[in-house]
C-alpha cells in the first residue's frame, strides 16, 4: 500500500506561534484574572513547545490551589517537579514576564494560540483519514463516516471552555 506523505517536512513545521504562546504565559504570570481569561479559551494541548505546555500547567496548578503567583513562586514549583531547567529556567520565565507590558489582549493571543493548535489537529486528523483510506479494507462509506465524527469532534473543539476551579 503506498504510504501518505509525512505531517512536516524539513522544511514545513506544523502551524504555531510562539509568539503568542509567550504573550500569553506572560500576561498568565502578570495578572490573575488574565489567566482565568486564557484558560476560558486554552488547555495544555494548545501550546506548541513543551516547554510552554509545562509552564501552563504549573500555572493552573498553583492557581487551583489558591496560591499567590509570581515568578519566586512559578520557579519554585517547578524546580519542586525538577521541570524549571527543561522549561527554560528562571531566566526564561522572567522573559515571558517581560514580553508582555499589559494583559489587556490576551484573548486576542490565545485565539491565536487555539487556531494554531485546531490547524494541527485538523492536519494530524486528516493524514490518519488519508492513511486509513489508503490501507483500510473498509467500505468507502464507513471511512467517511469515522472521517466525518473524527472532523466533528475537531469542530467542537472550538468552542470556549468555562474555568473550573
Amino acid at each position: 500500500m503506498a504510504k501518505v506523505q509525512p505531517l512536516a517536512s524539513a522544511d514545513k513545521s506544523l502551524p504555531h506561534s510562539l509568539e503568542a504562546e509567550k504573550r500569553v504565559l506572560g500576561a498568565m504570570l502578570r495578572d490573575t484574572d488574565a489567566l482565568y481569561r486564557a484558560h476560558g479559551i486554552l488547555g495544555k494541548a494548545a501550546f506548541y513547545q513543551p516547554g510552554h505546555q509545562k509552564i501552563y500547567e504549573a500555572l493552573i496548578e498553583l492557581s487551583s490551589k489558591g496560591k499567590a503567583i509570581d515568578l519566586m513562586i512559578l520557579s519554585d514549583h517547578l524546580e519542586r517537579k525538577s521541570e524549571l531547567e527543561q522549561v527554560g529556567g528562571a531566566y526564561y520565565l522572567m522573559e515571558l514576564a517581560n514580553s508582555v507590558a499589559t494583559s489587556v489582549n490576551i484573548e486576542y493571543h490565545a485565539a491565536i494560540v487555539r487556531d494554531k493548535a485546531l490547524r494541527r489537529k485538523l492536519i494530524r486528523q486528516c493524514s490518519e483519514i488519508s492513511q486509513e483510506a489508503f490501507d483500510s479494507g473498509d467500505d468507502a462509506t464507513e471511512i467517511l463516516s469515522r472521517a466525518e465524527s473524527h472532523i466533528c469532534n475537531i469542530s467542537q473543539q472550538r468552542t470556549d471552555r468555562a474555568f473550573e476551579s
